[in-house]
């Protein structure tokens, strides 16, 4: 891959990652997870109302024949996964940034290392006037005042408690 092709890469994980940490986008994640979290709960609730619940003797309730209930150990048993989801979707958030973090400081080392290898030829000069070597290292320098870029996962965090709604 030509080295302006890897500058443009490495800028367009950059952008990702500015994106990641606007407000607004973990505040559209962070509601979409609570959702979710709080529709697991429902699914999963205790008492008779409870979506689950009413999964117990299905067959039974249509037919009108109570020899069609469910076995004592056959009724649903709940598995808790509106408890689980906080700690899944937060490790996720947190795993997959950190990668892309990760890959974003590999990639520049990888192509700091070719663009050490690359500049007696790039120093070559085809024409009068500015070398591409000039135009290129000033593209290197900015995407190095970047290159520590992380994206804040706090605003992603949600709570394992159900919240209340309105």
């Amino acid at each position: 891959m030509p080295f302006h092709e890897k500058v443009d890469e490495l800028r367009e994980l950059i952008l990702l990652m500015g994106y990641l940490n606007t407000p607004d986008v973990a505040k559209y994640w962070k509601a979409l997870a609570i959702r979710i979290r709080d529709g697991l709960a429902k699914i999963d609730a205790d008492g008779d109302k409870a979506f689950m619940r009413a999964t117990d003797d299905w067959w039974a309730k249509q037919k009108n024949d109570d020899k069609l209930k469910d076995p004592p150990n056959g009724k649903h048993k709940s598995v808790k996964l509106a408890a689980k989801w906080p700690t899944w979707i937060n490790n996720f958030v947190k795993t997959r940034t950190t990668a892309m973090s990760n890959l974003l400081l590999e990639l520049f080392w990888e192509l700091e290392k070719d663009w050490e290898n690359a500049k007696t030829y790039a120093e070559l000069q085809v024409a009068p006037g500015k070398a591409w070597k000039d135009d290129f290292e000033v593209r290197m320098k900015k995407l190095q005042a970047q290159i520590k870029t992380t994206v804040n996962v706090q605003p992603y965090a949600i709570a394992p408690e159900t919240a209340s709604r309105p």
